[in-house]
Parts: structure tokens; sequence; C-alpha cells
């Protein structure tokens, strides 16, 4: 594949004496060169990035670098005037040290027709989980000075109205399908069972309002994760692409880490939030959410996948059709696995109303005999003021 010109210029500003230049997986907007002995990475945003989010997205990859957290490539400055990002032919472009790894997933993710990649769960190593959770925490910890009045936010309340909104236009395009596709039939029952139960859990301690916010990734996905072995053992080496970052809650990043991974269960919430939990502090309401928030990733992700699996008629792309219905089949047994999780979070605990008090027979009662209340609240105080006397 050519070199494309925009992405040309963007190598000349970044490393003039480039050589070995190839594209990244038959990627038009990403390559690989090597530059002074050192392999780096040139990518181009797509082409409706603004500037302002360019602009943060740097400073959170410096940050990083600044703070010397080891899962984070390190940018690499333009030449001249050492700006971290740059334009070229109307379009915005940045530079990384390259990381060599295993990627998290087995399958590079296809491309959309606007240099987007189509992701979806894939099974990681065993033991990434709590590392891909402690790696999340030193990233929101290194990142919590970035967290003013103009950096971008995606609040709780905020992400529930757009993924109802998208939820609704999704439910409406793939109903009329439903009765030809299983796997349609069960995420519209899915989703419609979640979809209050979730909101309902959010409402009740106002959306996590309270709570402190971090610079979430919100794109925790197995093939953003680079492995490499060491002692027997997979580590988590790289943790590729901030580009979506955002003030909110850590819990969407937490959540997107177990169910974009190995699925939803009990075992991987409880590990995930141990792991995170050791780094940086989680209220009791955080933890408790958290199958709230994970479903409704899971709504936002399966709604995606089957638009794309199912949407483009004859002319769709069949490989990416297919990739995409797989995925959407993952992510769809995590949402209908979280669904009793999501009910528990808003039956009990201090997030519940307290429940009425019942009398019962006394243990010692005899067959036959009229249940005896209990005492009454004279007799319990006149039993302490004996005991006080």
């Amino acid at each position: 594949m050519p070199i494309d010109a925009a992405v040309q210029q963007a190598i000349d500003a970044f490393a003039p004496d480039a050589e070995e230049i190839s594209n990244v997986g038959g990627r038009a907007h990403l390559v690989k060169l090597r530059s002074n002995g050192d392999w780096l990475r040139v990518r181009r945003w797509p082409e409706e990035a603004p500037r302002q989010r360019v602009a943060f997205v740097a400073s959170v990859r410096s940050a990083l670098a600044e703070a010397n957290v080891v899962t984070a490539p390190r940018p690499v400055p333009a030449i001249n005037g050492g700006a971290l990002f740059i334009e070229r032919a109307g379009r915005w472009f940045e530079a990384q040290e390259w990381r060599e790894g295993r990627a998290g997933a087995r399958k590079t993710p296809p491309l959309d027709l606007h240099e987007h990649a189509v992701h979806a769960p894939a099974n990681l190593p065993g033991d990434a989980l709590p590392q891909l959770a402690a790696a999340l925490a030193e990233t929101h910890l290194t990142t919590a000075s970035l967290i003013t009045p103009s950096a971008p936010a995606a609040p709780l309340r905020s992400v529930l109205a757009a993924v109802s909104r998208q939820w609704r236009d999704d439910h409406a395009l793939l109903r009329r399908q439903a009765l030809q596709q299983t796997i349609l039939q069960r995420w519209i029952r899915a989703t419609e069972q979640a979809m209050p139960e979730i909101e309902n859990a959010l409402t009740a301690v106002d959306f996590l309002s309270q709570s402190e916010p971090v610079i979430a990734r919100f794109n925790v996905w197995p093939a953003h994760l680079l492995f490499t072995r060491a002692e027997g053992k997979e580590r988590l080496a790289t943790l590729l692409d901030p580009s979506a970052s955002a003030v909110s809650s850590p819990l969407l990043d937490i959540a997107q880490a177990i169910t974009h991974g190995s699925g939803w269960t009990t075992a991987a919430a409880e590990i995930g939030l141990a792991a995170y939990a050791d780094a940086r502090r989680l209220s009791p309401d955080e933890r408790r959410l958290l199958p709230a928030v994970a479903a409704l990733d899971l709504v936002a992700e399966t709604g995606r996948l089957l638009r794309i699996a199912y949407s483009g008629g004859r002319d769709a792309d069949w490989e990416m059709a297919d990739f995409a219905r797989d995925g959407a089949n993952s992510a769809l047994v995590s949402l209908e696995t979280i669904l009793p999780a999501i009910r528990r979070a808003t039956e009990s605990g201090p997030l519940f109303k307290a429940r009425p008090w019942i009398r019962r027979p006394r243990p010692d009662a005899k067959p036959g005999e009229k249940s005896t209340p209990g005492r009454s609240q004279t007799e319990r105080r006149r039993t302490n003021d004996r005991r006080s006397d």
C-alpha cells in the first residue's frame, strides 16, 4: 500500500530522516517507521476530529509520559516547534514511540469507511484483568490534574441520555429483521429489560454526581492492549489509544476492562474492582453500581455491532459483518448475564428502602399459641432503667 501524500508530509515533520516506512495492518492512517535507530508510529486522526479533542489527548499523553507511566507510549514532538500534534492537508497527525508486543485481540479489527476500527470483545490472558484494572487506576491518578471545567466531559447522566437515544434508533432499525434473526430477538428482549433497570439504578444515586471523576479512556478494547511474556507469564506492557478520553466515572473504564475482555461474571467483577481499588479508592456506591454501568456500555456496544452486522444490505462487507456478529453475540451473553446483578444493586443495601418490621412467632412458642408481639418500647425502657440503677 502506498503512503498517502498527507501522511508523508506528517512523517517529514516528525522524522525527516525516516526510513523503512510501512503501513500498519493495511491501515492508510497509521504508519511505522525508523528514525535515528528508534521505531516510531505516525497516526492520522479521523476527519471529524476537532482541534480541541486532539489537543486534549496530547495533554493526556504528555502527562502520562512525564509521570513515566510504563504502559503509555511516549509522544514524539515535531522537529520544528516541538508540537505534539500538527495539521497537514486539513487533517491532524501525532507521533509516538513504537511498542512491540502481542495484541490482546487475536484478530485485527476491520475498519469502517471512516477509518474507525470495528472493535469487539475478545478473550484475554487469564491474569490480564487485574493488570489492566491496576493500569487504568494508575492512568486515572496520573491525569487527575487535567480535570478542569474546560476539559471534555461525559458524566454518567449524559452517557445514559446518549445511549438511550441510540438504543431507540437501533431498536427501531433492528426490530424490522428480528423475526428472522434469533440474536436480534435476544438483543431486543435483553435491552428492553436492561434500560429501565439501568436508569433506576443510576437515578437512585444521582448518577454518582458526588463521586470523584477521572479522565476515563472510553476505549478499553483488547486490540488496544499489548502483552509481553516474562517468566512464563503474560504481562501487560502497553495501553494504547486514549483518543476518546473525557472526564467521567472510573466505572466506565473498569466495566469495559471486564466485559470487553473475557466477559461479565461475578468473579471477574470482584477481581477488577479489587485490583483497581488497591491503587485508587472506590466508594461503596461506585462498587455497587458497576453492573448498571457495565450494562449501559453493553447496550451501546451490542447495538453498534448488530447495526454493522445487519444494516448493510446486499452491499455489506460480509467479512466485517461476520466479525461484528460474533462480537455482538459475545457482548450479548455478558448483557444477559448481568441483568440479575443490576436488580440486586437496587434491592438491598444503603441504596434501598428499609424493609418493614414483621412480627413473627417467638421461637419458644407452643403449637397453637397465639403469636406474642415483641416487647413494647415502654417495656424495653423499664428494663433499661432497672439495668442503670
